[in-house]
């Protein structure tokens, strides 16, 4: 009902609604009526109640349709909460993000797996809170050098698919021999992986799109103490609903709904985009080329199939260095946690 008649209020309601509250602001509390002194009272305990017991908010947050009110409501429970500006906010922000974790789980979760496909609107108010409230910095700390340091080299080579890798060699052979090759330019990957310059290029690429993930990942495990306090929490609560509600699922399972909120939805959009998340210095971010924005995304693309334990489909060796990588490296804890 309150979203409903917020988006009824015209324009110049809004203008009469300020006009009043400036004039009310311009006389003090003193000038209020006996009336509006006891509204204004109780408007002041409801906010405190809201604030000091989340189970009412939590419901609204869990129970509420998946629609384009959602943002409405996150702007509502942000400024309820003054955006956790001081350290009382930010704690009582925190239980009810957990509150409404556990109602989520209880209440709608049928298996560890719907966290992810299902997309609770406290999930994405939680990582949208923390991503920008000092989120943020975090992101900065956690991600700049490692990133920085990744962009230096653009020119350095990590596709691995065989097409695109042996239609590149032809086209090079022919730029440098300003002649037609002679070799057909659709084939198959088989058929690619054939000549001994495709898969030497292939292997190459695949060790350096290794090498670049391994210092975006220790990036990540060295710095899980610097991200903001309320996200590991709620991770932890996260985890623990879960475990508590399906006894008998796995660790593996679990870590798999935990890395999707601390990875994928935090960290990995700072990745694929960093000069979107200020995670780059200003000189460094106005700069990136297609290539850079592509090696960004193929690490990405890795450090995913690494949490969430999916391999790449297809025969070579280079795949099954990849795949052997992607098992190796799921087992670090902290690509999960």
């Amino acid at each position: 009902e309150v979203v409903t008649h917020c988006k009824k209020l015209t324009k110049k309601n809004k203008e009469q609604l300020s006009g009043l509250m400036d004039l009310e602001r311009s006389k003090g509390l003193k000038a209020l009526s006996r009336d509006r002194r006891q509204r204004l009272e109780a408007y002041q305990h409801l906010f405190y109640l809201l604030q000091t017991q989340p189970l009412y908010l939590a419901q609204l947050i869990v129970l509420m349709p998946q629609t384009s009110s959602t943002s409405f409501m996150e702007m509502l429970v942000f400024s309820l909460f003054s955006y956790g500006s001081d350290s009382r906010e930010a704690f009582l922000l925190l239980q009810l993000f957990t509150e409404a974790l556990r109602l989520e789980i209880s209440l709608k979760v049928e298996k560890p797996q719907d966290v992810i496909t299902g997309n609770p609107a406290v999930i994405k108010m939680l990582v949208n809170f923390y991503r920008h409230a000092g989120g943020q910095n975090a992101l900065r700390d956690c991600l700049g050098p490692a990133l920085q340091d990744l962009l230096l080299d653009p020119g350095l080579s990590i596709r691995t698919d065989p097409l695109q890798v042996y239609r590149a060699w032809i086209n090079l052979s022919e730029t440098q021999s300003g002649c037609r090759s002679s070799l057909p330019y659709e084939v198959s990957p088989a058929e690619a992986l054939r000549h001994p310059e495709v898969r030497r290029r292939v292997e190459v690429a695949a060790v350096n799109l290794r090498s670049l993930t391994d210092r975006v990942l220790n990036a990540v495990t060295s710095s899980l103490g610097k991200l903001p306090y309320g996200l590991r929490y709620s991770a932890k609560v996260l985890r623990d609903a879960l475990q508590a509600k399906f006894p008998g699922a796995s660790e593996d399972e679990l870590y798999k709904v935990v890395g999707n909120l601390v990875y994928y939805r935090y960290m990995n959009p700072a990745i694929v985009a960093p000069d979107g998340f200020d995670v780059l210095d200003c000189s460094a971010a106005s700069a990136l080329q297609p290539e850079q924005r592509r090696m960004l995304g193929s690490v990405s693309r890795m450090l995913q199939h690494a949490a969430a334990k999916k391999h790449f489909q297809g025969d070579g060796e280079h795949v099954q260095a990849l795949n052997q990588y992607i098992s190796q490296t799921h087992e670090v804890p902290a690509v999960c946690v």
